[in-house]
């Protein structure tokens, strides 16, 4: 990735800047809810990337995968257990197959909710800090400790 980036009329570095890319190629159902998070992150580790999804693309095959230093590891089914009526409360986002153990604190919220009868959208994006651990697909674990992404929890009927 390249580019720049300027705040007011000051030129902000980004050689340390990472990126993530949120992109569906599923169908959705006519009713559809799905919750997703997102982690970018230069560790003591290395760069970790981190992209767990559940309610969508379902059919057998998941998008939960992460990155170590640019090295892919699929990940199971994801689960994410939070109360989306307090905006709070600690998010627990595990994956069914033991390797992602992570607890979310919000510190922000975007949201949109739309009724437009044939059309609702009941939209909430969190910024907050993650902490827990993550299990590459050889066993190795890495920790994290507040570290900043992206969670979400949507609710949409097209």
């Amino acid at each position: 990735m390249s580019g720049q980036l300027t705040i007011n009329h000051e030129p902000q570095p980004l050689q340390y800047a990472l990126a993530g890319y949120d992109f569906s190629a599923g169908f959705m159902r006519r009713r559809t809810s799905w919750r997703w998070a997102s982690i970018n992150a230069q560790t003591d580790a290395g760069i970790i990337g981190l992209n767990l999804a559940a309610g969508v693309n379902e059919t057998g095959v998941t998008e939960n995968v992460m990155w170590i230093n640019g090295e892919r590891h699929l990940l199971g089914g994801a689960q994410f257990d939070f109360n989306r009526h307090s905006q709070q409360e600690i998010w627990h986002i595990t994956t069914n197959d033991g390797q992602v153990d992570l607890y979310f604190r919000p510190l922000n919220r975007r949201s949109e909710k739309l009724n437009l009868l044939w059309l609702k959208n009941n939209f909430r994006q969190y910024i907050g800090l993650f902490s827990g651990v993550i299990c590459d697909n050889n066993g190795n674990q890495y920790r994290l400790h507040h570290q900043l992404g992206l969670t979400e929890d949507h609710f949409a009927k097209w």
